[in-house]
């Protein structure tokens, strides 16, 4: 457990000052990017391959939860501009009292019946 801390720590960037302006360099990284010197998982030993499938589980695991959490966050929002709707639409009169308002008694009476005929309304 100590040592999986320690390359978990040596693999993370450090701060070093370069002509007084601070850089991340990544630690133990090389130059140029290239997976020749990376062994492969049937290569290594009982323990490589132990943490390698761990740092896959916690890195799966770690872009699943993000997902569902963006997910998440994004069917809030969605439910909370619905409940907003919801509340404007309860407090606007509907199509009929307006045609009650103007006077227009018999459109009323349609558009209720109508409304009555598709089960909207009782």
């Amino acid at each position: 457990m100590v040592a999986l801390r320690e390359q978990i720590r040596e693999s993370r960037p450090r701060r070093e000052a370069a002509n007084s302006n601070d850089v991340i360099v990544s630690a133990g990284a090389p130059s140029s990017s290239s997976l020749a010197d990376v062994p492969d998982i049937a290569t290594m030993n009982t323990r490589g391959q132990h943490i390698a499938s761990e740092f896959y589980r916690s890195g799966y695991e770690h872009g699943w939860q993000a997902g569902y959490d963006a997910a998440r966050a994004e069917q809030d929002a969605l439910d909370a501009k619905a409940a907003g709707l919801g509340t404007m639409l309860s407090r606007t009169p509907s199509y009929a009292e307006l045609c009650d308002r103007r006077g227009q008694h018999d459109r009323a009476e349609a558009q209720r019946r109508t409304l009555r005929d598709r089960g909207v309304m009782r």
